[in-house]
């Protein structure tokens, strides 16, 4: 674009100056261009700043981030693996399995001091229910109380496995809702685990003596009270129906 001022320089008076107007329209043609520069420059600016932010924060446009994909021969088969990266990895789950007491531990351990884990204590603590339990309750035959036992008897036949803890019963006495007596009230309670076996048709009794007292050894008044038979399996307890019994006159 030619200036408009060149004719204000010639020296040739026949050049007529050009008019205001015209000189106006040169400028604001000018200007606009030079938006339109500073524009597609500002625009492409940005344009490169959104591709390099896109590359820094996708994952997967980087080489190091992607899954890769390893070929390993074990057994002569063929396998395929995944490596995930350190970044995607799971972290472990904790270990944590829950005892009778509703407390949580890292696991258990057998009865030979070795440890088991949560995943070996789960798949070996199975249910008794192979098991039929029985309580039988008599009278002391001299003296005020009565004796309890505790049959727990395989009537499979072929063996049965079934983890116990180290305190391997218990019984409870209770009047109505409230509970009056515990065998095992103030006895340690080992939590270890241990596997117990019975064989085909086999039972195992176990029994304890109650001399008519509450917890505290005080004495309790004669009437109706329940007795209840437990066995302490892993992870949760089987117990007997409660079976109801006169203590001296009803």
């Amino acid at each position: 674009m030619s200036d408009p001022f060149d004719r204000l320089r010639s020296s040739s008076p026949d050049v007529d100056a050009p008019s205001v107007d015209h000189i106006r329209s040169r400028a604001r043609r000018i200007q606009r261009r030079r938006y339109v520069t500073v524009a597609a420059s500002a625009s492409v600016v940005v344009l490169l700043a959104g591709i390099g932010l896109f590359v820094r924060t996708n994952p997967t446009s980087h080489p190091s981030n992607t899954l890769a994909q390893q070929q390993t021969t074990e057994g002569g088969t063929a396998m395929t693996t995944t490596a995930t990266p350190k970044a995607l990895a799971p972290a472990a789950a904790p270990k944590t399995v829950a005892n009778s007491n509703n407390a949580s531990s890292a696991g258990a351990v057998s009865g030979s001091g070795s440890y088991l884990s949560p995943a070996q204590a789960g798949q070996a603590a199975r249910p008794s229910a192979g098991l039929t339990l029985s309580l039988a309750i008599a009278k002391h035959s001299i003296g005020r109380g009565d004796d309890f036992t505790l049959k727990a008897c395989n009537p499979s036949s072929s063996s049965f496995s079934q983890q116990m803890r180290a305190q391997t019963y218990d019984f409870e006495v209770s009047r109505g809702t409230s509970l009056v007596w515990q065998w095992s009230h103030g006895k340690a309670q080992p939590q270890n685990v241990t596997t117990v076996t019975w064989k085909p048709r086999e039972c195992k009794s176990w029994s304890a003596s109650w001399n008519g007292t509450d917890d505290l050894g005080t004495p309790v008044a004669p009437g109706t009270y329940q007795a209840t038979g437990l066995l302490k399996t892993y992870p949760g307890d089987e117990q007997t129906k409660p079976q109801s019994f006169c203590l001296d006159a009803c």
